[in-house]
């Protein structure tokens, strides 16, 4: 279903697509356990985007991101969201609220235990100019990605 959504984001007049059909393409794999994982969250971000037509999608994804990341015992050993914290921080449409309690949690599992603000700061606006694991920025044609799919091998 990821997939799909960054696919279709390329579609002309993709942002027509009503927010309770997203919802219901995404609803089962959100209902998982563990809660939305790595893929299924930077796919529904990316497809969103900044449209004023998602910003309830928008915000529920990024609040349960961040409530994950913030939950997690040792960030640091957690390599989906340790990539995930990275990718949030460089997305344009995360608030830079929420940037800033993914950049605590980080700095502090790296050993720091109480960051000052302007350290906390310093780290978003450091890493929010990287591109990490996910190009926010990129603009690649359907037609490549689909075919990039077809030849991968299969595992």
């Amino acid at each position: 279903m990821a997939n799909f959504l960054v696919c279709i984001r390329g579609i002309k007049h993709y942002w027509r697509i009503p927010e309770s059909f997203v919802r219901f393409l995404t609803s089962p794999l959100r209902s998982d356990q563990k809660g939305i994982d790595y893929f299924l969250c930077v796919s529904i971000l990316y497809f969103v985007g900044d449209r004023v037509e998602y910003r309830q999608l928008q915000s529920e994804i990024l609040n349960e991101a961040v409530a994950r990341i913030d939950a997690v015992e040792n960030l640091l050993a957690d390599t989906e969201l340790m990539c995930l914290s990275l990718d949030l921080m460089s997305c344009p449409w995360v608030p830079h609220s929420s940037k800033k309690v993914i950049a605590k949690r980080v700095i502090v599992d790296l050993g720091t235990p109480n960051p000052r603000i302007d350290e906390v700061n310093a780290f978003v606006n450091e890493f929010c100019r990287e591109t990490w694991f996910f190009d926010w920025r990129s603009t690649v044609s359907n037609s490549i990605y689909l075919q990039k799919k077809e030849l991968s091998l299969s595992y």
